[in-house]
């Protein structure tokens, strides 16, 4: 119930040409029954399907962080929590050794062989030289992307969705829009449609939580913005749009260092997810400070529409599909306001800005086929 991605779309402007490194994973992760040894599915609680607290429940959640930046090199691995833990442990012990060598990702690669239950994608860069390591069983590669692949148990169906966004950037000209442009376009998509999916009840466990990015930057390996998650519900008919507004939930998320965060609010109600290494079965748990939403402000926002076509029925119900937009703040901080406080958040799109997204949704319903 995992996936990970390594992909690194092309730089291409003027005389410079190059491309992103990027690694990409989700925070679920099978967890292992200390008694039985046996796997058990990780936590059913995520920051999409969380509606209310239960009387007594906690307002604190883990997740696991599988996507770990370390200097100059940055990787994901999909296998079970504690073997997780495990090749996290080792490889940070053989840091130092690691970044002296000429190949630094073929002796991760041979740590990972050596345990045997996990797989592995990663970069190292040097010196503008990128040494990659993924599993090379389903490898690709997409005009507009770049070289890409992703491992774990969803894998297929990330990669899917990878392509099929791909093919959707031949509609317009991406020539000479960053690739980090493209990258955080591509993971608004599909984080986007995945939390939907399960906002709807249309979850598979396959992969999900949330999913986080980390490129490289020249003064070395970042992790993607902090990103505020919207949803709008619209409903649809015969190619009209016929109802719909906001929906009552968002998602913030906080990348932070070795612990990242995400806030879940729903109507009258929130809860805190955090994002920490994968540990061995009795390891004291990650320190955990305290952290101020109130203060937190986002950097990108991330607004997902699900629509529900009435004229279209597949298996007896009616279609859901989505759409994501991917959102500067830098650029839409005039047409967008926000705030949290005690609990509650508000947002809300410039008047004009939101009418005339709706006119170009509804002018885009065959993307909704």
């Amino acid at each position: 119930m995992t996936a990970c991605m390594y992909l690194s779309p092309p730089l291409v402007v003027a005389e410079k040409s190059g491309v992103l490194p990027v690694v990409v994973a989700d925070t679920l992760a099978t967890l292992v029954d200390p008694q039985t040894r046996k796997p058990i599915l990780g936590s059913e609680t995520t920051p999409a399907r969380f509606e209310a607290a239960e009387p007594g429940s906690t307002s604190r959640v883990h997740l696991v962080r599988k996507l770990n930046v370390h200097e100059r090199f940055a990787w994901a691995c999909a296998g079970d929590g504690e073997n997780i833990a495990r090749l996290r442990k080792e490889i940070i012990h053989q840091s130092a050794d690691l970044t002296e060598l000429e190949r630094p990702m073929r002796r991760l690669g041979d740590i990972v062989n050596s345990l045997g239950v996990v797989s592995l994608v990663g970069a190292h860069v040097r010196g503008g030289e990128i040494n990659v390591v993924t599993p090379n069983i389903d490898r690709r590669h997409h005009r507009n992307i770049g070289m890409y692949e992703a491992t774990g148990s969803g894998a297929a169906d990330l990669t899917a969705k990878v392509e099929g966004y791909a093919n959707d950037l031949d509609h317009e000209d991406w020539t000479y829009v960053s690739p980090f442009y493209k990258t955080a376009g591509l993971v608004a998509a599909l984080n986007g449609t995945r939390l939907a999916e399960e906002i709807v009840g249309q979850h598979r466990n396959s992969w999900g939580g949330y999913l986080e990015w980390a490129f490289y930057t020249p003064e070395g390996w970042r992790r993607g913005p902090r990103t505020l998650n919207l949803f709008r519900f619209l409903e649809a008919d015969e190619g009209k749009i016929i109802g719909g507004g906001n929906v009552a939930k968002c998602i913030m998320y906080e990348p932070g260092h070795d612990s990242g965060r995400i806030l879940s609010t729903a109507p009258e109600a929130f809860r805190e997810f955090i994002l920490s290494p994968a540990q061995e079965a009795g390891e004291k748990p990650f320190d955990v400070e305290e952290f101020d939403w109130s203060k937190w402000t986002p950097e990108w926002v991330n607004l997902t529409i699900v629509c529900k076509v009435h004229d279209k029925v597949r298996d007896g119900k009616h279609l859901h599909t989505y759409l994501s937009r991917s959102l500067d703040m830098t650029e839409i901080e005039e047409k967008f306001e926000f705030s949290y406080k005690d609990g509650i958040v508000r947002w809300i799109f410039d008047e004009n800005w939101s009418r005339d997204l709706n006119a170009s949704l509804e002018a885009g319903l065959s993307r909704f086929e």
